[in-house]
């Protein structure tokens, strides 16, 4: 199947939902599909509620292939700059939504104690709710969460060096999953 013809079915599959959406761009429907809030799919990170800067640069790096994850490089290689700044723009207006989570009471404890030590909230905020291209994690999917982190320990994934001595190589299968719990069971924030 064509890109084109996978574009347009995730497209048409997502059009009820767009439809009970206030002015969504055209191409959010598609977005929505495995991204929604309610959806809680897999991996996928949750974009509603996301810093809209933060969310332009991605799809640019995924539209220019700085970024390879499947199919987002492929579905980013159809959006041009205004598209990405209004599915930005969009996704950024809508309501942040804490993951459901039942945590590991220890592995929060353990995970609370490592972004303490490697000081995640000097960027990210103390409530990690990050800023501009800082991404909010308070709150995230905790199989995204802890496959990003993944990504970075294995040199797959950029993470900005920060001054804080954060390394990311350093963390261990149990450290991912206990940072990956605690900031999961974050409460968002209710409103910016």
């Amino acid at each position: 199947m064509s890109r084109t013809a996978l574009i347009l079915f995730a497209v048409l599959a997502g059009a009820s939902v767009a439809a009970a959406e206030a002015d969504p761009p055209p191409a959010a429907a598609a977005c929505i599909e495995c991204h929604a809030r309610e959806e809680h799919r897999s991996s996928v990170p949750q974009l509603e509620g996301q810093h809209a800067a933060y969310l332009r640069m991605e799809l640019t790096h995924f539209r220019e292939r700085h970024r390879r994850v499947f199919p987002m490089d492929q579905v980013a290689q159809d959006l041009d700059d205004a598209g990405i700044a209004a599915l930005a723009g969009w996704f950024s207006t809508r309501p942040w939504g804490a993951w459901r989570l039942d945590a590991d009471p220890a592995r929060v404890v353990a995970g609370a104690a490592l972004v303490e030590r490697f000081q995640c909230g000097a960027c990210h905020g103390a409530d990690f709710a990050g800023t501009e291209v800082i991404p909010r994690t308070a709150g995230q999917n905790p199989i995204y969460l802890a496959r990003q982190l993944r990504a970075f320990s294995g040199g797959d994934r950029y993470h900005p060096p920060t001054g804080t001595g954060a390394r990311m190589f350093r963390l261990g299968a149990d450290e991912v999953e206990a940072v990956a719990q605690y900031l999961a069971q974050l409460p968002g924030p209710s409103a910016d």
